[in-house]
Formats: structure tokens, sequence, C-alpha cells
């Protein structure tokens, strides 16, 4: 008896594992209507690697198309801590550099102006500025197909910004285009101990990929005008232990 119970049971056990695995699978279909994505629309540079927002890895070269760039100017007062970021006490963004100034967003505005600003003059912080310079960019890769495909974000670093900026004049002066008429190739500088980016082969766009990528510069637009999080950073929370023993008197 105890035997043909066995066997009664396990083909009932087995279809419903199988129907749990089904609607597990259906559900997997589905789950990226549930969740965020892993990294936001962030494009990554650790330890001279890229980490694209999907999660996934590469060692570069990336080959992108720069839907359009800003710039960005960040002055800190306290030194870099990346388990209690701070935000910028002075911050800047924009397109023309001749034109950039404080944000009324920021706590402390060292000056007027970018440009006259003497914590934006190098030698300000050693031989470099103490006022952070960067450029912002919005990319796709050049083979894109989905025209509604989300624009990515890659920060290029202090050490990065006059290679970039070499970059853009030689396209300009080469094709007569900005960045969005050509795709490049996105690295790191070998010569670097951290990762520094390096843009080179710029291969023209043909005119119907230049429209499609150029139209998606009004969303890219607001993507990098965007202001940082001027929220002050939370400390982390303190070691939960035992609660001191209270001794009481006797009376």
């Amino acid at each position: 008896m105890a035997t043909t119970r066995k066997t009664a049971i396990a083909p009932a056990a087995s279809t419903a594992i199988a129907n749990i695995r089904a609607s597990l699978a259906a559900e997997v279909e589905h789950i990226a209507d549930q969740i965020g994505k892993p990294g936001g629309n962030k494009i990554k540079t650790t330890d001279k690697c890229f980490t694209l927002p999907d999660g996934s890895q590469d060692e570069g070269p990336l080959s992108l198309v720069i839907v359009d760039f800003v710039s960005r100017n960040k002055y800190y007062t306290g030194r870099y801590d990346p388990n209690t970021m701070e935000p910028p006490v002075c911050f800047a963004v924009g397109k023309s550099l001749r034109d950039l100034k404080p944000s009324p967003q920021s706590s402390e505005p060292q000056a007027a102006s970018c440009a006259e600003c003497p914590l934006n003059q190098f030698g300000s912080e050693g031989k470099g500025k103490a006022c952070k310079n960067s450029r912002y960019l919005a990319v796709l890769p050049p083979d894109t197909t989905d025209p509604a495909a989300d624009l990515m974000t890659l920060e290029v670093s202090p050490t990065g910004v006059s290679k970039f900026d070499a970059m853009v004049g030689t396209v300009a002066k080469l094709y007569g285009v900005p960045p969005v008429g050509v795709s490049l190739d996105v690295s790191f500088d070998q010569t670097k101990t951290y990762p520094s980016l390096v843009f080179s082969n710029p291969q023209p766009l043909t005119d119907d990929l230049i429209v499609a990528f150029a139209s998606r510069r009004p969303e890219a637009d607001m993507i990098l005008m965007a202001e940082p999080d001027m929220a002050p950073a939370m400390p982390p929370p303190a070691p939960r232990g035992r609660s001191p023993r209270v001794i009481r008197k006797a009376v």
C-alpha cells in the first residue's frame, strides 16, 4: 500500500512543480515592469572599466555617438569621501564656458561668474583647480535601432577634459559638425593609473543617422541640464550593539 500511495502522489507533485515553474517563467518575462534599471542611465568608469546601465561591464573601447554635452563646474569644501559624499557648495551647469555662473541653488556661491572665480584658476589647488571642471555627455551606441532607446550619460573627469575638448575641435574642423555628427571610440588612457577617458577614431555618420540622433537633443538637454541633488548626505547608521546594562541600587 505504501508503494502504491507514493506512485500515485509523485505525478501530482511533478505536475505542480512544472506548473509553478511555467508560471515563474512567464512572470520573468514581465519582471522589467516591476523593477528599476540597475544603474539608472549612467555609464560608470571605475577601475578603468565601463559599467553600463544594465550592469554589464566592458573594458572598452566603446563606440558611442555624443548626442549633446554640457560643462559642469563643482566646488567642494571638504575632502572626497565615498562613504559620506556631500553635495558641492558651489556648482554651475551650462553649454557656454563664458556664460557659466554659480547656480542659485548653490549653498555657498564663490563668485559672480566661473570665469572670474579664483577657485576656477589653475594653481588654486596645487597645479590644478580647486573647482572641478568636467564635461557631461548624453550618448547612444551608433548602431542603435530603437528610436526610443534610453539615452545614457557619461561624465568626463577633469583629467580627460582637455582630450575631449581637443577631439570636439578636431571633429568640427575636419567634418564641420558637432560631435552628434560622428561616432567616436571612448577608452581609458593606459598611461594613467586612474580612469581617465580618451576619445579617438571619429567616423562620420550618414545624413539619416545624423537626423535621427540630432532629434534626441531636446531630451538630452533636459537630462544634461538637470542640477545635482543638493540634499546633504545622510551619515551611515551607527552600529547596533547591546543596550547598556542598567544597574539599580537597592533602596
